[in-house]
């Protein structure tokens, strides 16, 4: 007695359903394999884009590291934790914030700071522009950057708003325009406001 469906008949019955079956959909089939294979690559091609843009965004801190730069940030560092500077901070009438805008302005329209200001303002400008035509990594960029930026515009925003009066031209707009992203807001650490920190500092 012969038994239907036993181990030797599978392979002869599947085969050739198989073989029909490609034969009836190999079109299909034929898509499916091209979408999948885009669809690789995309991924591929998105991945390379992303590595690319925290690539360039790593330039950037890599600048930021460079002497000339670390030479401008400590000069202005050094004028405003000057004893006499900070007693003349505390001098101003108390959260006086327009009385504060003049100091700010005062200071750096007749000292040395402008071009350190200035300097500082064309690396963050730069990456900030980078970042919003979707050259540089968002998102490394905020969590990177955003505690300088934060004090960078804390700090100089009276005396660019000067500017921006006088020359009809906001020479914060592209770092402002970043740290409004979502991805900036929520970066940790939150950067402490310059404001606040000189008032802390000065324990007013």
């Amino acid at each position: 007695m012969t038994m239907t469906g036993g181990p030797g008949a599978s392979p002869k019955k599947g085969l050739p359903a198989l073989a029909a079956l490609a034969t009836e959909y190999g079109d299909l089939l034929k898509i499916v394999f091209v979408f999948c294979a885009a669809l690789w690559a995309w991924h591929e091609y998105r991945n390379k884009q992303e590595d690319t843009r925290i690539e360039r965004m790593v330039e950037y801190t890599k600048r930021a590291g460079t002497g000339e730069f670390l030479r401008a940030e400590l000069k202005l560092i050094e004028h405003w934790t000057n004893p006499d500077i900070l007693q003349q901070l505390k001098s101003l009438p108390k959260r006086d914030t327009k009385k504060f805008g003049e100091f700010i302005i005062d200071n750096v329209e007749k000292s040395s700071l402008k071009p350190h200001v200035w300097k500082m303002l064309r690396l963050y400008d730069s990456l900030a522009t980078c970042v919003n035509v979707e050259v540089c990594d968002r998102r490394a960029t905020c969590n990177t950057f955003k505690a300088k930026l934060d004090i960078f515009v804390e700090n100089y925003s009276p005396y660019f708003e000067k500017h921006r009066d006088e020359y009809h031209h906001d020479a914060l707009a592209s770092i402002r325009t970043l740290l409004a992203h979502k991805d900036c807001v929520a970066a940790d650490p939150p950067a402490s406001c310059w404001l606040n920190w000189l008032w802390s500092l000065c324990n007013r």
